[in-house]
Parts: C-alpha cells; sequence; structure tokens
C-alpha cells in the first residue's frame, strides 16, 4: 500500500527548504511528481525512497578535502 507524505512531511524527512521542494518539484524531471488532491499536495514516499536512492552520495569529507585542494593550489 502506498505511504503519501504532505509537502511539509516531505520537507523534514528531505531536510530542505520548500523553495528547494518547489524548485525540484518544476525543474527536476528525475523527482517524483506529486499528487494533488483539490490542492493539497501529496508525496508517495516509496517514490521518494527510490529517487533517494539513485541519487549520487558524496561524504562531507571530499568536499573538504576538494576544498582544501582549492585552497593548497591558490
Amino acid at each position: 500500500m502506498a505511504r503519501y507524505a504532505k509537502a511539509n512531511t516531505l520537507l523534514t524527512y528531505l531536510d530542505i527548504s520548500r523553495s528547494t521542494l518547489d524548485r525540484r518539484v518544476l525543474n527536476d524531471p528525475t523527482f517524483p511528481r506529486p499528487i494533488y488532491v483539490g490542492r493539497m499536495r501529496r508525496f508517495d514516499l516509496d517514490e521518494i525512497d527510490a529517487w533517494l536512492a539513485s541519487q549520487p552520495t558524496t561524504s562531507p569529507a571530499a568536499n573538504d578535502n576538494t576544498r582544501k585542494a582549492d585552497y593548497a593550489a591558490a
């Protein structure tokens, strides 16, 4: 059975802002489409989980090393 979440719940689930969510819905073709019930947006959490699993991951340490290398080169 599908699990649906309100947009506010999804903001917490993904730890993103509303503007980021809106931007992903409008501009990211890989992001799961919301389901509208009247004016209310709902998101299928199974689709969100699948989308998250498909995203490349970077570790914070990798990002820090890249920044350090950039500073060292300057």
